[in-house]
């Protein structure tokens, strides 16, 4: 009773969810207040309140972490092939028709392989792969860039979160970061900027609703207006409370839950609402596309130039010439 209780005041505390996936037919299942299927074939987020496939799947990439509950279908890739099939381990370990007892052991084609490889790499090594993921390792900074073709722009987000979140621990929050650690740090940053440029075309700093024309069609007058008497009305609610005024300050309640109403109901927050919600749309499209070549190799921005300057202090050099 005891641990029972404890666990439930560390859940309430630190909003922690059970494990609510279960075992069926010997396939590890999303919650059945969810989508039901496979937690491998689960589409959540990590926000999502009925499961928690999003982080199973995390250390199943990350860490090459595998169990026989986590299986998925040959044509996705599985651990083990078919019989008469196989592995083409020269393409990654992409699926094979090959029989794989024909090739022997150890050779190209092989009859197991997990979908994610685990790494003979240690714990210590893989983290100072990913602190140092945004960091060339030779050549020009244009063959660093053609390097980046394929990924996401959040993918350089997350690594570059990483990598400073590694620096605060390494130096101590607002610690001076120095010599290649700073120039290092300062590389990334600008990596960000150049290749996250283009953000303000898809959520801009002055909002759609923020227009006076917008204000104008859409009543913003009566809005501001309820939104100051929502104001005023819960400080002095707030009075009524320290004072031991229990009917008044039911009654603000009252008053304030109609003002709450009408605001919600209002057409300049309905259209804000639906505003914002196609910025968060074409900020998660942008951020989610494959970078191409042409837009990472784009010199025409100041944030290029500004991104060759910080590769120089880490003794690269740039294909392109700036004027000084």
């Amino acid at each position: 009773m005891r641990a029972k209780n404890e666990f439930k005041f560390l859940a309430e505390a630190y909003d922690t969810k059970l494990l609510i996936e279960k075992a069926v037919d010997g396939t590890l299942m999303c919650s059945k207040d969810c989508c039901g299927s496979p937690v491998m074939e689960c589409k959540c987020g990590d926000d999502c309140p009925h499961c928690n496939c999003f982080m199973i799947q995390k250390a199943v990439k990350d860490f090459g972490l595998k169990d026989k509950l986590l299986k998925e279908n040959w044509e996705k890739g599985t651990s083990k092939a078919p019989k008469g099939k196989s592995f083409d381990m020269s393409r990654g370990g992409a699926p094979s028709n090959v029989d794989a007892a024909r090739d022997g052991s150890g050779g190209r084609y092989r009859r197991t392989r997990p979908p994610s490889a685990p790494s003979n790499k240690t714990h210590g090594e893989m983290e100072e792969d990913r602190t140092t993921a945004l960091i060339p390792k030779g050549g020009t900074l244009e063959d660093f860039l053609r390097s980046l073709e394929g990924k996401t722009i959040k993918q350089i987000l997350d690594d570059n979160s990483y990598m400073s979140l590694y620096m605060s621990n390494k130096h101590g929050i607002g610690g001076q970061r120095e010599g290649s650690d700073r120039d290092a740090m300062d590389f990334a940053n600008k990596l960000v900027q150049f290749v996250n440029r283009d953000i303000g075309k898809k959520r801009p700093k002055e909002r759609e609703y923020e227009t006076e024309e917008f204000k104008r069609e859409n009543d913003y007058d009566s809005y501001r207006e309820a939104r100051y008497n929502k104001t005023k009305l819960s400080m002095d609610r707030n009075k009524a409370r320290r004072e031991g005024k229990e009917d008044e300050m039911n009654k603000l309640n009252d008053e304030i839950d109609k003002l709450e109403d009408f605001m919600s109901n209002h057409p300049y927050q309905r259209g804000m609402r639906m505003i914002e919600k196609e910025y968060d749309k074409a900020v998660k499209d942008y951020h989610n596309t494959p970078l191409t070549v042409e837009y990472l190799l784009d010199s025409s921005s100041d944030r290029y130039d500004d991104l060759v300057a910080a590769y120089a202090k880490l003794g690269g050099q740039s294909e392109t010439v700036i004027d000084v």
